[in-house]
């Protein structure tokens, strides 16, 4: 009969296996679509004739074939692994990016400080966070006292249980600590920043000083921690 206009179609009955393309109607199952194609059995297309979304023939995910999936309203997001909206489950937040890193005294000043580098990266997946990046010094102007890392892009979680760690790799020319030392960080609690420390078998756990900075050497550095 070719094109069909009118203002609705209201269909009053259920689709069966065999339709070649039918739209259909019941109580309990609304608006039903069924095709049956030998490639497809659901298509839809832009007006550019560009498949959007399909169905498989005998198929039950729901391919995105072009395009992407973008939330009309701000915050929301998909629930994973569950069949009901269970907030645990509720993945609303991803987001990669840079940040400015900054090392900051035990007054978490940073007056003076200058740099040749300072290059941190994140991804942001819920409320985990995973930053790394390097600091280079060129100068630690007046700064004394225990060395922090700061700059982080999300404020952390304001629980005690729940700290990130804080790995640090060598500086070029050398190590951070002397022979038989590791350093190491966690992250303080509401806040952006981690309190660096050195540790050996001897003397325990000591806050890392600003003599172990030198200028022009590398600083490498990763953390896994929860946001607020």
């Amino acid at each position: 009969t070719g094109d069909v206009t009118g203002s609705t179609i209201n269909a009053d009955g259920d689709t069966a296996a065999g339709d070649n393309a039918a739209i259909g109607y019941t109580a309990a199952e609304g608006l039903i679509l069924t095709g049956q194609g030998s490639t497809d059995d659901i298509t839809i297309k832009n007006d550019a004739d560009t498949t959007i979304v399909n169905v498989a023939t005998g198929g039950t995910d729901v391919e995105i074939s072009a395009g992407n999936i973008i939330m009309g309203t701000a915050s929301k997001g998909i629930y994973l692994g569950v069949t009901s909206a269970t907030a645990a489950n509720l993945l609303d937040d991803y987001e990669m990016g840079s940040f400015t890193v900054t090392i900051l005294d035990a007054g978490l000043d940073s007056d003076g400080q200058t740099y040749h580098n300072q290059t941190g990266y994140y991804t942001k997946i819920g409320s985990q966070v995973r930053v790394n990046g390097l600091v280079r010094l060129a100068g630690a102007g007046n700064l004394s006292g225990g060395v922090n890392l700061g700059g982080f892009p999300f404020t952390t979680i304001n629980t005690a249980y729940r700290i990130g760690v804080v790995t640090c790799g060598y500086m070029t020319g050398g190590q951070l600590a002397a022979t038989g030392q590791t350093i190491t960080g966690v992250t303080a609690q509401n806040a952006t920043h981690a309190p660096l420390y050195e540790w050996d078998s001897t003397e325990g756990t000591t806050g890392l000083d600003f003599g172990n900075f030198s200028a022009n050497n590398y600083f490498w550095f990763s953390c896994v921690y929860t946001a607020a």
